[in-house]
């Protein structure tokens, strides 16, 4: 009696004890964006493209993973009535916060955030200052495992005003203050701080060896900077392949190469110590947060303003989708970097 062979059986009968590696980030993003399902069963037919699953879910269609499922939606016995929520900020705002969490409007959580900035030692006897803050999620958790003070800025006023209302809310008003801030005009009191941290700051400034010259002088002596930041792909075409992508950016980047900013840190009074690559780890979290596009989106489906949040997270799925195809290719890299103050002095607590 013949019997048909699953890959189950295929990798049993290969050895049983050997684990299966799963598939780095690459193949699960193209195999996500045409719809196919690395990591589940192969013998399953292949979904549509999330593109086409999300416009159906639009226009008001289902295109569910499984017919059982479709079986048991259908069913009145089944059926319920969606909760009502509020939302207290712009639609954009609260579109962050369900794709990257509360307080946060881009990849990389709490425990991500608070790893990068692990090996220095902050304490609460120490100060930080966070550059692009956002909405302040990253510095609240910070000063949560670590106790430090930490004064966020962030460019986009809108944000940092809910930023701070976040910051007062959570009973950090005093500990994690958000404000806004203009990088021609801001200057920074004079060995302030002893660590400063960025996430995905830099790009956005469009005289980045100004913003770290204001920062060697705010940082005390022996302090730290650290941040992670997009950089253009070492080479001449670099840039050239890059244009396209950045003509849809919502606003405009200034992106160097990952040489060039260390010789801007080096120029400006600090010494690096750390530059590394992460853009798998990075694209590996876009890729990972857009598996869970369908509990997203019915979570957004409880909220009063749906539709409009629905608009907002199109514009936020376009904007990651963008730079996830854009890391793919080779382009774009995201990169940290771990600088110090090159002065000597005495030390991180030098008040």
């Amino acid at each position: 009696m013949d019997r048909s062979v699953t890959r189950a059986d295929a990798i049993a009968t290969e050895d049983a004890t050997e684990p299966v590696e799963k598939p780095t980030w690459r193949p699960r993003l193209a195999a996500w964006w045409v719809g196919d399902d690395i990591e589940g069963d192969v013998e399953s037919p292949a979904k549509p493209p999330w593109r086409h699953r999300f416009t159906a879910w639009w226009d008001g269609y289902e295109l569910a993973r499984q017919r059982r499922r479709i079986e048991v939606a259908d069913s009145p016995a089944h059926e319920s009535v969606p909760q009502v929520r509020e939302s207290r900020v712009s639609p954009a705002i609260e579109c962050q916060n369900q794709v990257w969490g509360e307080g946060f409007s881009s990849p990389g959580d709490a425990e991500y955030c608070c790893n990068l900035v692990r090996p220095i030692g902050l304490t609460d006897k120490l100060s930080m200052l966070d550059l692009g803050a956002g909405l302040g999620g990253p510095a609240r958790a910070i000063s949560k495992e670590f106790g430090v003070w930490i004064t966020g800025m962030e460019l986009d006023r809108t944000l940092a005003a809910v930023g701070m209302d976040l910051s007062v809310a959570a009973g950090m008003g005093r500990k994690v203050p958000i404000s806004s801030y203009d990088p021609k005009t801001a200057e920074f009191p004079e060995r302030k701080f002893d660590c400063v941290f960025s996430k995905q700051g830099f790009c956005q400034i469009a005289d980045q060896r100004d913003l770290a010259q204001k920062i060697e002088r705010t940082l005390k002596y022996s302090g730290h900077l650290l941040y992670t930041d997009f950089v253009v792909a070492d080479g001449a075409n670099g840039r050239s392949s890059l244009q396209q992508w950045l003509d849809t950016e919502p606003k405009p980047l200034s992106l160097v190469t990952a040489s060039e900013s260390t010789d801007i840190l080096i120029e400006s009074g600090l010494e690096p110590r750390v530059a590394r690559d992460i853009s798998d780890e990075y694209a590996e979290m876009i890729t990972t947060t857009w598996t869970r596009w369908q509990e997203i989106v019915e979570t957004i489906n409880q909220f009063a303003n749906r539709d409009q949040l629905m608009r907002a997270l199109a514009q936020e799925v376009e904007l990651w989708t963008n730079r996830s195809e854009a890391i793919q290719r080779g382009a774009l890299k995201v990169y940290s970097f771990h600088a110090t103050k090159r002065t000597a002095g005495k030390g991180m607590s030098d008040w």
